[in-house]
């Protein structure tokens, strides 16, 4: 599979475990707490991955270097407000008013990066580049998930 095709899946596969974990019983701590993690975990990889293979190809052309440079801050922010998450209990009043903002950034940056930065990779890259940068991506991803499970 190309990259775009990958990250088109996953992205949908993270929509749905976000809605998950917004639709978990408030009063099943353990289960909200799973989802996120499992959540988190996936999501965690799946944007190391773009660091690591798709970003820095794209910072290297002109036609997706934008895209890339909007995708770095899309990040940032969504890892900032992860981190504040993670500062709160489960059971927090506030937990769940935080997962919505976290999860309404994360959904804004998946449409944003289908928008523009998937389209200019097809764009400006050809179908043998888009076949191994989907190659490379999956193979950083898988090694990061490992690395997870095994540490």
């Amino acid at each position: 599979m190309n990259i775009i095709d990958i990250i088109k899946a996953q992205h949908r596969e993270y929509r749905a475990l976000m809605d998950q974990v917004r639709d978990a019983p408030a009063d099943d701590l353990e289960e909200r707490k799973r989802l996120l993690d499992l959540t988190r975990s996936k999501l965690h990889a799946h944007g190391r991955a773009e660091e690591h293979v798709v970003f820095p190809r794209m910072e290297e052309d002109a036609r997706t270097r934008p895209a890339a440079l909007e995708a770095w801050e899309w990040h940032r922010a969504s890892n900032a407000l992860m981190r504040g998450l993670l500062q709160l209990a489960p059971a927090d009043e506030l937990w769940m008013p935080k997962w919505l903002v976290i999860r309404g950034t994360i959904m804004a940056h998946l449409d944003a990066e289908e928008a523009r930065a998937l389209v200019s990779l097809a764009e400006a890259f050809g179908p043998e580049e888009l076949e191994e940068l989907g190659r490379k991506f999956l193979a950083v991803e898988e090694d990061i998930l490992s690395r997870k499970v095994e540490g």
